[in-house]
């Protein structure tokens, strides 16, 4: 491996873009930290060629570094959100997602060209995001503390209710935490029934911190789920309270309070 970066830093320029995203992605999904110089060459050498690359593979080199645990680069940062707003029309749902939730892990606030350039174009391919990429986009936004246009919202919204059936408990979770986090009070009536029997149907596969993110955003929504959801998530929680962190204890306990829910002793013990 050892060599084999060498080899790579000394013959970083002749590197195509899409040799440089395989090798730092390779490289992360290795969980090896790479030597600095390496990186650092192929971070210059993806800002330096970025009007070549495709815009899902500089997102995959952003996502790859930050998985490292390094800052990427304010160059290279600067350079992709460059080529991704030139190239937001190229963009898939998968790509969408993808690029946000690398911001959003980064704690990096995109420019407002690229925000105004994604969202637009989450608006026009909505009808093919998958359940993920839904949780994903409301999510990452809610997470950089960035309210999305009115029109994103609504197609999110729209998406879900439609693709409900296929969400997957921490994306049920995901999305309810998102909305509530925003400080959306009054959101579609239609997603709320269509997550809460999503909810219900695969509640008993909810791990601690959905049944937290759940019932907090319902909460914090002034919203009072159904009563057998309720109790199902009371009754998850109590299965899974050992695998709480102290803050999803905390939020599940100030939900519980708020939705008039007795969380039971064995809870109350977790607490201790």
């Amino acid at each position: 491996l050892d060599a084999m970066q060498r080899r790579a830093t000394a013959t970083a320029g002749a590197f195509k873009p899409e040799e440089v995203e395989s090798l730092v992605r390779v490289i992360a999904k290795m969980g090896v930290r790479p030597d600095k110089e390496l990186l650092e060459t192929m971070q210059g050498r993806a800002a330096a060629t970025a009007g070549d690359f495709k815009p899902e593979d500089l997102a995959s080199i952003v996502w790859a570094i930050a998985k490292m645990g390094v800052k990427p680069d304010a160059g290279l940062l600067e350079a992709m959100q460059e080529r991704v707003t030139a190239t937001a029309g190229d963009l898939i749902p998968q790509n969408i997602s993808h690029l946000l939730r690398t911001f959003s892990d980064l704690d990096v606030r995109p420019a407002a060209g690229l925000l105004e350039a994604i969202q637009a174009r989450a608006v026009a391919t909505a009808d093919d995001f998958k359940p993920q990429e839904v949780a994903n986009v409301v999510r990452s936004f809610a997470e950089m503390g960035i309210r999305p246009e009115a029109a994103l919202l609504e197609a999110m919204q729209r998406r879900a209710t439609a693709a409900a059936g296929d969400f997957k408990p921490r994306d049920v979770a995901g999305l309810v935490w998102a909305i509530a986090k925003m400080g959306i009070k009054e959101p579609d009536a239609g997603l709320l029934e269509a997550m809460q029997g999503r909810a219900m149907a695969t509640a008993g596969v909810f791990q601690a911190g959905a049944v937290s993110d759940l019932v907090w955003g319902f909460a914090k929504m002034g919203v009072t789920p159904e009563a057998g959801l309720l109790e199902a998530m009371r009754q998850r929680a109590t299965a899974k309270k050992r695998d709480f962190k102290a803050d999803e204890l905390v939020s599940l306990m100030w939900a519980f309070a708020q939705t008039g829910v007795k969380p039971g002793p064995a809870l109350i013990d977790a607490l201790r």
